[in-house]
């Protein structure tokens, strides 16, 4: 029998792999996989450097355990975890909190592993810090309601320049 197909395509599969690897530990974003259990079975560097652990810490974790600080972030996370147990994807947004203890918001996209069987065997998540972008919507808010309550006050003390100056004219006429 000639294997010699067979090893090539196994040759381009572990090939194509290798480059989807790289491209996933070289990216800005951090990239988490779990296994059917939750249990992290792989984390590259800016997740890490996200979150504030060696890739070491984080093996063999529970990620909810590690980064949801509350039943209700667990609950939330619970229900997007089933649906990848059903094989759908979704994107999502999180408060997670890093290892010294520091809460961040982070933009979630997680799917479900699936084997060459079918078979759904564990979920992956590209997660986004996405902390920076809030806080300055959040000061852009702030500047926007400081600017309205400066314009509402500058109203405010124009009206009543002009009750005063329209008093005075009209007891000045008396």
């Amino acid at each position: 029998r000639d294997v010699s197909q067979l090893k090539f395509q196994e040759m381009r599969i572990k090939m194509s792999e290798l480059k989807y690897r790289k491209l996933i530990d070289n990216m800005d974003l951090g990239y988490l996989e779990v296994d059917e259990n939750g249990t992290i079975i792989y984390s590259n560097d800016s997740l890490c450097k996200m979150m504030g652990y060696a890739s070491e810490e984080l093996a063999g974790k529970n990620p909810e355990e590690l980064f949801l600080s509350s039943k209700e972030l667990k609950k939330e996370m619970e229900a997007h975890n089933e649906l990848r147990k059903q094989g759908v994807s979704d994107v999502y947004q999180l408060r997670l909190r890093r290892k010294d203890g520091v809460e961040r918001t982070v933009l979630i996209s997680g799917s479900p592993i699936i084997n060459e069987n079918g078979a759904i065997v564990g979920s992956a998540g590209i997660h986004w810090d996405i902390t920076p972008m809030i806080e300055l919507e959040e000061m852009l808010h702030d500047k926007e309601i400081q600017r309205q309550r400066s314009i509402l006050q500058a109203s405010i003390r124009a009206e009543e320049k002009q009750k005063q100056f329209l008093g005075r004219e009209l007891h000045d006429g008396l």
